[in-house]
């Protein structure tokens, strides 16, 4: 046991500093460039968020380092033989908190799993599904998504509502909500787990700490997207500012369903109303084990994903909670089947994003690849959307909707108290 916890232990460190060293060697990382790009061109659009006051902090002190800081926007954007070292520097500096966050939701992914799992190997399973996972190094360290935080802030709040601390549970999600709107998510699982209970004062009374957390998470992602003029915007302003929701122009810091979304407004409203009506249902036929609160969220983000075309830091909503979910199931069948497609779809539709527009490979500068250009010039030749797109779109969609509804049908059958 002492040498199985030692290996444990081992793993976990060097895959961290595997994670702290990738962070460093991809400064052309998809989401990192844009939010850097924004801050150096002083883009008004997302300043006031949270993220950028962070980024603009730790530019300020990389600033008065005596090191030279070179041209970041021209290495960034059109030659990376000229990222200097201090330009590694500043990727892994901005990238700590992510990292932090990354570590603090293998933290409570341990917890959790301990608590909902008993025993020792459920738990240390379940934190290396999370962190061994190709994708959420990808997504976090590499691509530079900020997504990570309001992730870590979802199951701070599922923690302390398996807890019974629902007040606190509130006001992680409120503050998970005001930095990225995508933990509503997690909100309609908790509100919907937490009125499948029968009605009573307790119930009412946790259910109205959910509600104004809504409200306040909504209100603080709208003020600072609408830099402190929420109360004088007029409803046009508003109905403008709320279309950041699936714009046609992807940030990292604001909300969205797809860089370019392909279909119409009837759909993605449409799409909205199957997911609030999924948890209604839930709140009328869900169990009250406390896993249940697991494949409740989960189901709920799988549904997500196969109604709407999501930008790909959105996929890491849904690891966590894999990985909790199999942890002691055991049965990975369906994560390997969505994780071998989540690939393939990447590579076809995102691959100008995962190379820079060919500067790099996986966002790491091509310049410091070995046959960098030979590994791009090979990931291209598999592109397949230009015969294939819509039955790999399909196939990922088929998949999640598979998938939620296993994870809803084993949890009805399995998880009632």
């Amino acid at each position: 046991m002492a040498g199985a916890h030692r290996g444990f232990t081992v793993s976990v460190a060097s895959i961290i500093l595997f994670k702290l060293i990738l962070a460093a060697l991809t400064p052309l990382g998809y989401d990192y460039v844009l939010y850097m790009s924004a801050m150096l061109e002083n883009v008004n659009f997302g300043s006031w968020s949270p993220w950028m006051f962070m980024t603009r902090s730790v530019y300020g002190l990389w600033l008065s380092l005596p090191i030279d800081h070179g041209n970041l926007l021209r290495a960034m954007h059109l030659d990376p033989t000229l990222l200097l070292p201090s330009h590694y520097l500043l990727a892994a500096l901005v990238k700590t908190p992510l990292l932090v966050s990354d570590l603090a939701s293998t933290f409570l992914i341990y917890k959790l799993a301990t608590r909902l799992g008993g025993a020792d190997t459920v738990a240390r399973r379940a934190t290396m599904l999370w962190l061994a996972n190709p994708f959420t190094t990808l997504l976090v360290e590499m691509w530079g998504s900020i997504d990570i935080i309001p992730v870590t802030l979802g199951l701070v709040s599922i923690m302390f509502m398996i807890q019974g601390r629902v007040h606190r549970s509130a006001a992680a999600i409120a503050a998970g909500i005001a930095l990225k709107i995508s933990p509503i998510i997690t909100w309609l699982a908790l509100i919907s787990w937490v009125l499948s209970r029968k009605l009573s004062k307790t119930v009412m009374t946790d259910a109205f700490s959910l509600a104004v957390a809504s409200v306040l998470g909504v209100t603080g992602y709208f003020y600072w997207l609408s830099q402190g003029r929420l109360v004088n915007l007029t409803v046009q302003d508003f109905l403008s500012l709320f279309e950041s929701f699936y714009a046609s122009s992807y940030t990292p810091v604001t909300q969205t369903f797809a860089e370019n979304f392909p279909f119409s407004d009837a759909y993605l409203w449409t799409t909205v109303m199957i997911v609030i009506a999924f948890y209604m249902l839930a709140a009328e036929i869900w169990p009250r084990a406390n896993r249940a609160l697991i494949s409740l969220a989960l189901s709920g983000v799988l549904l997500m994903y196969a109604l709407t075309d999501l930008f790909p830091p959105a996929f890491l909503w849904a690891i966590p909670l894999v990985a909790l979910w199999h942890s002691k199931n055991g049965k990975l069948a369906y994560p390997v089947v969505f994780y071998v497609l989540l690939a393939i779809f990447l590579q076809t539709f995102y691959f100008a994003e995962l190379t820079s527009t060919g500067l790099s490979f996986l966002f790491i500068p091509r310049t410091i690849i070995p046959m960098g250009n030979q590994l791009v010039a090979a990931a291209e030749s598999l592109l397949l959307r230009q015969y294939l797109s819509l039955q790999i779109r399909s196939a990922l969609s088929g998949v999640a909707f598979a998938y939620a509804a296993c994870v809803a049908w084993t949890s009805l059958r399995k998880d009632r108290d």
